[in-house]
């Protein structure tokens, strides 16, 4: 009976089969800093920031941008700007390493459930873990 309004959408439906979830949208939320004693820099130790990825996917391949702002704390070494360098949706995981601006690295992976996302993420410097904590975050379009 609605034939016609699948017609339109029956190729991108396809593409999506192959990840079985689509996370192309404007998500935004929070982080939140883990207080570990390795912690490169313990005054980072519950650093709440705000973060919005705008993200786009074809097949299982994600690409996109990253943004930080202030929470209750300014982000990891004014790190507000980042891009999604490698991003992959699996069957059930999200995984995207953001290239920062200060040449670090985060490893940000979360399970989509609809339009929302929740997850953990690693920070590295120089061969090292310098920050790692939990986030999640909404899509609004």
């Amino acid at each position: 009976a609605t034939s016609g309004a699948q017609s339109p959408a029956a190729a991108p439906a396809k593409d999506q089969e192959k990840s079985g979830i689509d996370v192309t949208g404007l998500w935004s939320g929070q982080s939140w800093a883990e207080c570990v004693t390795f912690t490169f820099d313990p005054s980072r130790c519950g650093a709440v920031n705000d973060i919005t990825f705008t993200l786009s996917q074809k097949d299982a391949s994600v690409s996109g941008f990253y943004k930080c702002g202030y929470g209750n704390m300014d982000c990891r070494n004014q790190n507000e700007t980042g891009k999604v360098a490698q991003g992959t949706m699996g069957q059930s995981l999200l995984q995207m390493r953001v290239m920062m601006p200060d040449g670090s690295d985060c490893l940000f992976n979360g399970q989509p459930r609809g339009d929302a996302i929740q997850g953990g993420y690693t920070c590295l410097q120089g061969g090292g873990m310098v920050e790692r904590g939990m986030w999640r975050a909404r899509r609004s379009y």
